[in-house]
């Protein structure tokens, strides 16, 4: 397991640019808003904001979220599903 600041996010925002469809399952909010909040390359759902599988890039959302969406759609629309 990888300590902080070692760019485990960095890595996966990049993968993003190059053109990976990702889906990066995060378990706060805060690590939500500092990471991808402001990058125009992801789409983010917490708290009222629902989830969209349609986006072109990335997405982010947290635990809660993602326990209520459908696996298979899932699949259909994004090559990676990572959990932080």
């Amino acid at each position: 397991e990888a300590g902080a600041g070692v760019g485990k996010t960095e890595m996966v925002k990049q993968l993003v640019r190059d053109g990976k469809k990702i889906i990066m399952v995060m378990p706060f909010t805060s690590t939500i808003k500092a990471k991808v909040e402001n990058d125009k390359d992801w789409y983010y759902s917490y708290g009222n904001r629902k989830p969209r599988l349609d986006v072109s890039a990335g997405l982010s959302m947290t635990v809660d979220k993602f326990s209520h969406i459908n696996l298979m759609d899932v699949k259909k629309v994004h090559e990676i599903v990572g959990c932080r």
